[in-house]
């Protein structure tokens, strides 16, 4: 599920906000026509800090951003999920997929990525749309007909991967250091 226009489809902000909190475990069925409620008895009302989210990362196609084909109904929807996401101070990143499609430069060879003016538009449009800096949004080449690894674009990934990782170590560093802060006499 993602986010779709109207508000009986896609993601429900409160069951995304209660995912991020920890409060929803793993294998939920989601259902956005009866979003879960502190009653359920799915729910969690006490989660510990390792069931919660970490760091966030959003994926958008890179010609959905680059034509900025975004209707208004899902920009508030995003616009909506960001405040509530700053607002809890969990990391942000923005996977910016199918950059060979946006960009024939860019399908010609994938190291043309960060020179390409199509793929900046792009990461320039997800920095408006999900309110985070450039610096944490990746641009990506889908594998679709290939069977093999190519090391050209798995840099790509690996390097978004590898962002990932440190945002949710630093975000795990700052809730240990500020609950044991809150220990101390």
């Amino acid at each position: 599920m993602g986010v779709e226009d109207n508000d009986q489809g896609g993601l429900n902000l409160k069951d995304v906000l209660y995912v991020v909190k920890g409060h929803i475990p793993p294998n939920y069925k989601f259902n956005p026509a009866t979003p879960i409620d502190e009653g359920s008895k799915y729910f969690r009302s006490e989660p510990k800090d390792k069931e919660r989210i970490q760091c966030v990362f959003f994926v958008i196609e890179a010609t959905v951003a680059g034509n900025d084909n975004i209707s208004d109904a899902r920009r508030r929807k995003i616009k909506e999920l960001q405040i509530e996401l700053k607002a809890l101070d969990i990391p942000r990143i923005v996977l910016l997929t199918k950059i060979d499609v946006l960009c024939e430069f860019v399908d010609e060879d994938i190291e043309n990525t960060y020179e390409s003016e199509k793929v900046k538009d792009a990461v320039h449009v997800a920095r408006e749309l999900y309110k985070v800096p450039e610096h944490c949004i990746f641009p990506v080449k889908n594998y679709e007909r290939e069977v093999e690894a190519d090391y050209k674009k798995e840099i790509l990934h690996l390097l978004a991967l590898r962002q990932m990782i440190y945002f949710g170590t630093d975000f795990l560093n700052s809730v240990s250091t500020s609950t044991s802060d809150d220990e101390t006499p």
